[in-house]
């Protein structure tokens, strides 16, 4: 595992591409980069090679470049689990948000995208690869006593390195984009919302009241 997994980009539009990258690399990330999902896993396996090792962590994948229903993310997900995706698109889908959901995506990201919310989205799945990583790694150990200590500090330098929070805790800001959009779309119809959604209505009325989602007047 690199000590610092970067993040990878996938976008034919290299405006909103280089629009990702910068916020990224100004928070510390290792960004690079690739103009569709073949590219992409040509990277990934490059990195394998050379270092044994990826040290691609997320990906953002924007819906456009991934294929016809989010091929891309499903690819992604057999090939290189732990590598944890995320989805942009410039068109509210979202019958798409909920499939990439489905798929493993950690959100869903509606161009153009606010600076907060990818930052927020990208640590988040960050320390959902991290996590990955550091259980794969202490179930390689199990039953390996003289390697406890040098991967007992491998888990303190982790644990110093990120924060894990409940997967209820994760999912709200993603929950809340989806929820919104989907309200949105359907002109605050909540009936028509609960249905695109699979979800009953009083499911539906109290994530609205969780998420504080108030019809525009």
């Amino acid at each position: 595992m690199s000590d610092n997994p970067g993040i990878l980009i996938i976008d034919r539009d290299a405006i909103a591409a280089q629009a990702l990258r910068q916020p990224l690399e100004a928070r510390g990330y290792a960004v690079h980069d690739a103009d569709g999902h073949d590219a992409a896993l040509q990277l990934l396996q490059e990195q394998s090679a050379k270092n044994d090792s990826v040290s691609v962590g997320v990906v953002l994948i924007d819906q456009d470049a991934a294929g016809v229903q989010l091929e891309g993310v499903r690819r992604l997900q057999d090939d290189w689990p732990r590598v944890v995706p995320i989805v942009t698109s410039a068109f509210r889908k979202v019958e798409s948000a909920v499939a990439a959901m489905r798929l493993g995506a950690a959100d869903y990201l509606l161009k153009p995208i606010i600076e907060a919310e990818l930052l927020d989205a990208a640590g988040r799945a960050m320390q959902r690869h991290l996590l990955m990583v550091e259980r794969e790694l202490a179930q390689e150990d199990v039953g390996k006593p003289g390697e406890q200590a040098s991967e007992g500090s491998t888990q303190q330098h982790a644990d110093e390195a990120w924060q894990p929070m409940p997967l209820s805790e994760a999912m709200k800001a993603p929950e809340r984009r989806i929820l919104l959009a989907a309200l949105e779309a359907n002109g605050w119809n909540r009936g028509q919302t609960a249905e695109q959604l699979d979800i009953n209505r009083t499911t539906l009325y109290k994530k609205i009241r969780l998420h504080r989602l108030d019809e525009p007047a």
